[in-house]
């Protein structure tokens, strides 16, 4: 008798160390192909120890020209769905890049004024650049990745100050009227409401053609 109970506890003893095996095998298996991607890593980190400039500069020197690669033409604006863009808020606005070759209409302390299809104008913000259109329209970091929400108001912010600089005042002193531009900007419109005949438009990108009044 205790030999047939000692061949029961043998017998239920080597599936058992089979089945340890295996799940020890698995979780090795895993942590030896788990690696954490780098990128994350550093987006990580410096939402940890939070620096807007940092982050910002991050994603700007890694993210930017595939970002802008993706931007869709000023043409397809009244065919656009918010499938063809991004929406940071359920029931918000949906953010989207656009580019275009626009002539320019007007100049002011404010603004540049450009002329676009379907007898529409858009507004190019030189002087002050407030909001999240631009931020929002990228991707990079959404609202909910920060601690609260004035880390994330402070990185827009950041982003927004970044492309004053290095986009727009080193073009203003040779830009006149009729002078045309190739852009790239970001817009927030409303889903379901008619375009506006003014489109205010962040700029990521702007170059002055070849063809300009102006000398370059």
């Amino acid at each position: 008798m205790i030999a047939y109970q000692h061949l029961i506890r043998m017998a239920w003893k080597r599936p058992l160390k089979i089945l340890l095996l295996v799940i020890v095998g698995l979780i090795a298996l895993r942590l030896a192909f788990y690696i954490e991607p780098l990128d994350k890593h550093r987006e990580a980190l410096l939402l940890e120890t939070f620096s807007p400039e940092q982050l910002v500069t991050y994603h700007w020197d890694k993210d930017l020209n595939q970002t802008l690669d993706k931007a869709l033409p000023i043409e397809q604006i009244a065919a656009l769905t918010p499938e063809d863009g991004l929406v940071t808020d359920i029931g918000g606005k949906v953010h989207y890049l656009l580019k275009g070759t626009s002539t320019i209409t007007g100049l002011t302390d404010q603004f540049i004024v450009l002329a676009l299809p379907d007898n529409r104008q858009g507004r190019l913000p030189v002087k002050h650049l407030f909001g999240n259109t631009a931020v929002a329209s990228t991707g990079w970091f959404q609202a909910n990745d920060f601690a609260n929400t004035m880390d994330y108001n402070a990185a827009s912010a950041s982003l927004n100050k970044r492309l004053l600089e290095k986009v727009v005042q080193p073009l203003l002193d040779c830009l006149c009227v009729g002078d045309r531009l190739v852009w790239v900007g970001a817009v927030a419109l409303d889903p379901g409401q008619s375009l506006s005949a003014t489109l205010d438009i962040v700029p990521f990108s702007l170059v002055k053609t070849a063809d300009s009044t102006s000398p370059q």
